[in-house]
């Protein structure tokens, strides 16, 4: 199961909306391979996925919950089973845009005179048991898009609100331990799983600031029952 993560407020250093990242939920070989249903329920918001029969059935549920928010990937399973779930990056350099890419993903700087690139991701290591990465805006294309609209470049009539914009996502599940910065897998096979991806995004001073306001908003939805 492969999905990517949006937010409206994932401005990056260029003024770009990006996608936060790409997260693919592997489970095991064959699962997907009998009898497939893939639905987008109206009545309670989710896509749900019924794949095999039987002893084999496996019911996978896709859910936002807007009012933190996360991304929850609920399966469950006639089978006990093993899973694995990865953030996939891609922004994992600092690249020059050019040509069709630069023209429409960086609105009102592809005449620009100077190159214009997109800054890597911050994928974070020594995490425990969960999956934690960013991008963080160190600059900012705002003054130079107000003197491109003839508006005062020295940005007295409001805030930059590109300069420390900081947007990612941390994924865990109880059940789920690190493999790798960028990897979880199930510690014993179950037959139920639930795998929660926590997106944020703020403008902070630092990037730790940042990573204590998802922490915050972790606990926060933790301490609403699943059911809830």
């Amino acid at each position: 199961l492969v999905f990517y993560l949006g937010k409206t407020d994932a401005w990056d250093e260029n003024g770009s909306l990006l996608k936060l990242g790409k997260v693919r939920v592997h489970l095991p070989t064959g699962t997907f391979s009998g009898s497939y249903q893939q639905e987008l329920r109206l009545q309670d918001g989710t896509i749900q996925i019924n794949a095999g029969s039987g002893s084999s059935a496996t019911t996978v549920k896709l859910w936002i919950d807007p009012n933190n928010p996360t991304v929850q990937v609920d399966v469950q399973s006639a089978k006990a089973f093993n899973a694995t779930v990865s953030t996939e990056p891609w922004r994992t350099q600092r690249r020059q845009l050019t040509g069709i890419e630069l023209e429409n993903t960086t609105y009102g700087l592809s005449g620009s005179p100077t190159p214009v690139y997109i800054e890597p991701d911050t994928v974070a290591s020594g995490q425990s048991d969960r999956i934690l990465w960013y991008h963080r805006n160190e600059r900012s294309v705002w003054a130079q898009n107000l003197t491109t609209q003839g508006l005062d470049p020295n940005n007295t009539v409001s805030k930059d609100p590109l300069i420390h914009n900081t947007f990612g996502a941390a994924i865990s599940g109880d059940n789920l331990s690190s493999v790798n910065a960028t990897t979880l897998q199930t510690t014993k096979a179950t037959t139920h799983q639930v795998v929660s991806v926590y997106a944020m995004t703020a403008q902070t001073d630092t990037a730790q600031q940042w990573t204590n306001q998802l922490d915050q908003a972790i606990v926060k939805t933790q301490s609403t029952s699943y059911d809830q």
